[in-house]
């Protein structure tokens, strides 16, 4: 794992409330988004660290440096970071921020609160994040989904996707050691093991999807790009053509859709993901 040591950026650390000195303005957005959402105020240790995060996104203290914030912006992505309100707290309302436009919140369904920790959501029987975007708000050759799971097993299903059996989608399976990937095509690509960590599903081309664990390429496959579908990507389970199925059964640390990247900007994504899941809670709760 790339650990924050090698990232050479530091959160502003302290305790209680008050606020980071100096916060990016997107930061302080997000911040002022998920005080009013979780209903409390965030601990200074996490805003620190919500402040280096944009500060990554936006290209600094990564391998190729990649400024990811424009173009997550203009390709309509959502992003869940699941920042916590401070290491011992943590509830839906934070969680349902996106960091990209924290305005409008996600919807978590059939979830208790006990599923909210500091170390992320945990998954179950029929419980799913309605996102706000689908696949067909993202071009058919460049898009992906990212899912950090901090947790699996032998069925534990889908953390994010959109599709049907009959219908292309976009997705990541984490079933029984194996991942299915799949990016506007059918998914019928199996990778053994691999059942943890940053797992992205991605497109580039018309031609070809690729599957990234912590950065690293695992698979590329032959896949030709058909027309995205339109039902709402859900996180925590799939959306089967408008009805929830095979929710995810494991914890899971952040969840996105975005526009697709190249092999570089897989490696700093991986980088930005790395470090806020080592530092977001004091001992971190990365895998």
């Amino acid at each position: 794992m790339i650990g924050s040591s090698k990232i050479g950026l530091r959160p502003i650390r302290g305790g209680g409330g008050g606020a980071a000195p100096n916060p990016d303005p997107d930061a302080a957005a997000f911040i002022a988004k998920h005080n009013t959402e979780s209903g409390l105020t965030m601990d200074v240790l996490q805003q620190g660290v919500v402040n280096t995060l944009f500060a990554m996104i936006k290209g600094s203290g990564t391998t190729n440096g990649t400024n990811f914030w424009a173009s997550l912006l203009a390709g309509n992505s959502e992003v869940y970071p699941f920042c916590p309100v401070s290491d011992s707290v943590a509830n839906a309302g934070g969680y349902s921020v996106d960091m990209i436009r924290p305005a409008t919140t996600a919807t978590f369904t059939n979830f208790v609160s006990g599923d909210f920790t500091p170390s992320g959501v945990q998954g179950g029987n029929s419980k799913y994040l309605a996102m706000k975007t689908a696949p067909n708000d993202f071009d058919q050759d460049s898009a992906s989904v990212h899912a950090y799971v901090r947790t699996s097993g032998p069925t534990f299903r889908y953390p994010i996707g959109a599709g049907s059996s009959s219908t292309v989608g976009s997705l990541i399976r984490n079933l029984q050691g194996n991942i299915a990937f799949g990016i506007n095509a059918t998914y019928k690509n199996l990778i053994n093991g691999w059942s943890v960590g940053l797992l992205s599903s991605n497109r580039i081309n018309s031609s070809q999807v690729t599957c990234f664990v912590n950065g690293s390429v695992v698979s590329t496959q032959s896949s030709t790009s058909s027309a995205p579908v339109s039902y709402k990507t859900y996180g925590m389970a799939l959306n089967n053509a408008g009805s929830t199925h095979d929710s995810f059964r494991g914890n899971v640390g952040m969840l996105a859709a975005t526009h697709g990247f190249t092999a570089a900007e897989n490696l700093d994504w991986f980088e930005i993901w790395d470090y806020w899941q080592t530092n977001i809670i004091t001992g971190g709760r990365n895998v």
